[in-house]
């Protein structure tokens, strides 16, 4: 079964020889973490976890809040969210907490802790308002 056919035995509620994953890189915070735990230096994730022949690709379309980075797609790359992006702004911080503004216009606070050596791959986060209230 190829992967197009697994993701419509899926969509269709039928029996997929296995479940599709859309797995994009590997957060390099979880990446570190594996390789503390016995993850091989040089292994590729997907090949390693044996799930590579389960992958479907998103096709370079992008929605998802950019984790308090400025979003700057390329020229291949369809954006399904607004355009233009709202500004990515931070709206107040301290020494615990950051609140910002997302690409989407989504207001989330999330943990310091997060960016303190550079943007860690993943963020603990509370959505606290969206551009579209109803």
């Amino acid at each position: 079964m190829n992967a197009r056919e697994r993701f419509l035995e899926v969509a269709l509620f039928a029996s997929p020889d296995r479940v599709p994953l859309a797995v994009d890189a590997v957060r390099s915070a979880t990446r570190k973490a594996w390789l503390k735990e016995g993850l091989p230096a040089n292994a590729d994730e997907l090949d390693y976890l044996n799930c590579r022949e389960c992958c479907i690709g998103s096709v370079n379309m992008v929605s998802y809040p950019q984790e308090g980075r400025e979003w700057k797609p390329d020229l291949c790359t369809i954006n399904l969210g607004p355009i233009p992006p709202f500004k990515d702004k931070i709206v107040k911080e301290d020494d615990r907490y950051r609140v910002w503004i997302d690409s989407l216009g989504v207001t989330q606070m999330g943990f310091q802790d997060d960016w303190k050596n550079g943007w860690s791959g993943f963020a603990t986060r509370v959505f606290m308002d969206f551009p579209v209230k109803n």
